[in-house]
């Protein structure tokens, strides 16, 4: 009876890949079928791949019952057993420890998320009764500046300078082009 590739992989342990690359053209032509998408291999085509394989000594051959050569397998599992099942203890413990570090980490979170809220809503409240006493002081300062309005100075314009009047100063200002030049 024909198999497919992927039982004669599982039955040999090895990967389907390996077979294919056994495989030859020739191979193909005689020794296997197509059945829809999958590719049988007969009879005489798997022993001829099971013998490819024994000779370059890729087949897993050892048995699951077989023992070491001192006869201590059994005692060597319980060994790793123990050891397995000391890790997997440490490891709980310690993603028990982490779970509460997570939820003790959720638990500042949400206080300071709350202090900033907190915090928010009573600079809005400041700002509020700040803006009052702001607007009044800002009308007041506008009175007394009204009262005393202060004329604008004058601008007059020369080709080497200008010169702007004000009540108190003169001041004679240059322009950039006249650097070096004194008048």
């Amino acid at each position: 009876m024909a198999e497919s590739i992927k039982d004669i992989a599982d039955e040999l342990g090895v990967s389907k890949t390996a077979i294919r690359k056994r495989m030859t053209d020739e191979f193909r032509k005689t020794q296997t079928e197509k059945q829809g998408n999958k590719i049988l291999i007969k009879d005489e085509g798997v022993a001829e791949l099971k013998r490819q394989f024994e000779e370059a000594g890729t087949i897993n051959t050892s048995d699951d019952n077989s023992v070491d050569d001192h006869g201590d397998e059994s005692e060597l599992t319980a060994q790793e057993l123990e050891i397995l099942s000391d890790q997997l203890t440490s490891q709980n413990d310690q993603l028990k420890e982490k779970d509460r570090q997570i939820a003790e980490l959720h638990k500042l979170l949400d206080q300071s998320q709350q202090l900033q809220l907190d915090v928010q809503q009573r600079m809005k409240k400041i700002e509020g009764e700040q803006k009052p006493v702001a607007a009044i002081e800002t009308a007041a300062t506008t009175d007394s500046v009204a009262g005393s309005k202060t004329e604008i100075p004058e601008k007059k314009s020369n080709a080497s300078h200008q010169t702007f009047t004000n009540p108190k100063k003169q001041t004679k200002r240059r322009g950039w082009w006249p650097f070096g030049r004194k008048n």
